[in-house]
């Protein structure tokens, strides 16, 4: 049909990167909803951040999780908000072991 098989594959992979974004637009749809809504996408990120567990891929496990984050708190943007995620940030790069969970590791 005149496809190229090598231009397939990295449209395919171009159009998964954007899949974060619809986390954070169902995030922000559902805080606007119910908080039902909140728990049905919370359990589809859970979903997908639980494959990306499987697969041994740390970036697929938390970004769902981030953009989740990042929808939650755009939805109703405060100064609480904003410093408990900050707070939470903060936590979560100098825990566990040296350097953190999110700095780069030397090789």
């Amino acid at each position: 049909m005149g496809l190229i098989d090598f231009v397939v594959p990295g449209f395919i992979a171009s159009l998964a990167m954007c899949e974060d974004v619809g986390f954070a637009l169902l995030a922000i749809w559902a805080f606007a909803r119910s908080m039902s809504a909140v728990f049905a996408v919370a359990g589809l990120v859970a979903v997908e951040s639980l494959v990306g567990l499987l697969m041994l891929n740390k970036s697929w496990a938390l970004l769902p999780w981030i953009s989740f984050v990042i929808g939650a708190l755009s939805y109703n943007l405060t100064i609480a908000r904003l410093a408990t995620a900050s707070i939470d940030f903060f936590r979560l790069r100098h825990s566990a072991a040296p350097g953190g969970l999110l700095q780069k590791r030397g090789v």
